[in-house]
């Protein structure tokens, strides 16, 4: 199947986009996020937590986060829905908030955050859904954790912290 017919399969009604963690026990089904919703993170907690240099988030995003990079899409709660049993980790941000991480309880998948100071709104990690279906980015937030060797994004603006 081509990159655009397995992003046009994920598609769901009415602009919605599905996925599924790495063992497909846990189904997500999320508002299609639109362009300048995306930001990566480099915060170290996200880098731990996600494995990867950055994670990625949809905008706004208002969790302190501390990882390398995370590709975090940002939106209201009601706009997340999520099938299957998944476990939780709580520990402290930037803010001295605690923050949420979500994870498949069998794959291990990280699934999405969530933060004291920012209630109503989840910060869900963009992997989980097909190629071609996830905005590029616009910001890249905690740059000052950025290996040397990395580059912005095209058309991102970068932020030291958040």
């Amino acid at each position: 199947m081509s990159t655009s017919a397995a992003a046009a399969a994920a598609e769901g009604p009415h602009g919605y986009i599905q996925g599924a963690c790495l063992c497909g026990r846990v189904k997500a089904t999320l508002r299609r996020p639109v362009p300048g919703e995306m930001k990566l993170c480099h915060c170290t907690d996200c880098r731990k937590f996600t494995g990867a240099m950055w994670g990625a988030h949809p905008l706004p995003c208002v969790v302190a986060h501390d990882l390398s990079a995370a590709y975090i899409l940002t939106m209201p709660e009601g706009d997340l829905t999520l099938e299957g049993e998944f476990k939780s980790f709580f520990s402290g941000g930037d803010s001295g908030q605690s923050v949420g991480r979500h994870f498949c309880g069998n794959c291990g998948s990280s699934l999405y955050d969530t933060g004291d100071d920012s209630p109503g709104w989840v910060f869900v990690h963009s992997g989980l859904f097909p190629p071609k279906s996830i905005p590029p980015p616009n910001l890249e937030i905690y740059w000052c954790n950025a290996e040397s060797w990395e580059v912005v994004h095209p058309g991102c603006k970068t932020v030291d912290r958040q």
